[in-house]
């Protein structure tokens, strides 16, 4: 089984010369969330380690040369298909055929023009375990993830969705049953070093493609200063009445309908419902709060520049994420660093992230008993303040452990000399 490397994060890497590291960031751009803002904040932050080349598409050029700061180390190494190519990147399809061709294409390249300039390498993004990277061609040792991309919605849940979410999960798990047979995959898989999966879910696929070493850890990270700012936050602000939010694209696999109806259910006097962000699944929700009765107490944001979600956010007591499957993500470590309690399903990237000490992880059951399940949970922290605070504290605590880049990146210096020193002697890792 996987084993959970967090205990590891406060090692400090061994003082001696820098590693040509080689990472791979095919998303990576300042100022952004998501997957974009783990390939830059990992170039940023490795860079003070280490001597760091990061390959990336030759369209994050301009953004990445007018942000990069004063006096940085980075190199950059660009690199895009050919023109007659651009056009695959039209739509969600063609943008995942362009990927997985730019990996292979890109690997070539390297191949060619950097053979053994590099001591080690790192896949960072996109975060998928089924897609292949280009390392396998490069011949020196390497580091894939924090990658995800095996859950699934647990398929008792799939008879609430709507047709077309329905089909989309459907179409994926049929999919991801044709990644073992991917002789691309399976190299990258078999040829890493290590790979760090965001749950335990993605762990038992990635096991099956004969990886060598797994650990979960998460992708999602905070700068020091982000950190700082967030935890300036009051945790639980005192006023009344007790607002729950939920954060996030409006999607049927996000569980914001469970959210709701929990939320109804529980019946919390005077307690509040916003909704931050927008989506296919939005007219569907509001007419359920109307539907339900409670359209006076719940508020749909829409939409929002991250500085304003934050804010808002801040303004809540208990962030709802009833996510049905999700790799990781960013809203729930934002939150517990504002020190506010969590509530999710205990799946997936979410549940890798909420500890018992942080909020409440709710073990899906049958729909009904699931809604039911969040209602009580809503309801204990509403009537209990001081475990409101707790949790709060307990947050900021598992932030500033796990979720610090800083900190992080040193943690994948530990693993970038192992693997490093293992190559050269020649160990099974190599």
């Amino acid at each position: 089984m996987p084993t959970n490397s967090q205990s590891q994060i406060t090692n400090n890497p061994p003082k001696s010369k820098r590693l040509r590291v080689l990472i791979s960031a095919y998303a990576c751009e300042p100022g952004k969330g998501s997957e974009a803002g783990v390939g830059w904040n990992m170039a940023l932050q490795m860079s003070r380690l280490h001597d760091v080349h990061v390959i990336t598409r030759a369209n994050n050029r301009g953004v990445i040369e007018k942000g990069l700061p004063a006096g940085s180390t980075v190199q950059f190494i660009y690199y895009d298909l050919p023109k007659w190519a651009m056009w695959w990147k039209r739509g969600l399809r063609g943008a995942q055929l362009y990927y997985y061709l730019w990996q292979i294409f890109s690997g070539r390249m390297l191949k060619n023009k950097y053979a053994g300039v590099f001591d080690v390498g790192h896949h960072v993004t996109y975060v998928r375990y089924w897609m292949p990277t280009s390392f396998p061609m490069l011949g020196i040792p390497y580091l894939i993830g924090p990658v995800g991309g095996g859950e699934f919605a647990p398929m008792k849940f799939e008879n609430r969705f709507a047709l077309r979410p329905l089909i989309y999960e459907k179409v994926r798990r049929l999919v991801r049953t044709f990644v073992p047979l991917d002789p691309f995959v399976r190299a990258s898989i078999a040829g890493a070093s290590f790979v760090l999966s965001t749950t335990k879910e993605s762990a038992r696929k990635i096991q099956k493609l004969k990886a060598r070493r797994v650990e979960i850890y998460p992708e999602s990270g905070l700068r020091r200063d982000e950190f700082d700012r967030l935890a300036c936050v009051p945790g639980s602000p005192e006023s009344n009445p007790m607002v729950f939010v939920s954060s996030g694209r409006l999607l049927a696999l996000k569980g914001f309908e469970m959210g709701l109806r929990a939320f109804a259910r529980a019946g919390i006097e005077n307690a509040k419902y916003w909704f931050i962000g927008d989506g296919p699944e939005r007219k569907r929700i509001e007419l359920l709060a109307e539907e339900l009765g409670i359209t006076k107490k719940v508020s749909f944001k829409g939409w929002v520049k991250r500085e304003e979600g934050l804010r808002i956010l801040s303004s809540a007591h208990v962030l709802v994420h009833p996510s049905l499957h999700d790799s990781g993500g960013w809203v729930c470590p934002e939150a517990m660093a504002m020190g506010k309690a969590v509530i999710c399903l205990n799946l997936g990237g979410p549940g890798a992230q909420v500890t018992d000490a942080t909020g409440i992880r709710v073990e899906p059951a049958g729909y009904e008993e699931t809604i039911e399940r969040l209602a009580q949970a809503m309801k204990k922290l509403a009537a209990d303040r001081t475990l409101l605070r707790r949790m709060g504290e307990a947050g900021r605590r598992e932030v500033a452990a796990r979720y610090i880049w800083e900190n992080k990146c040193e943690h994948y210096s530990v693993i970038y000399r192992q693997i490093a020193d293992q190559s050269k002697s020649g160990g099974s890792n190599a």
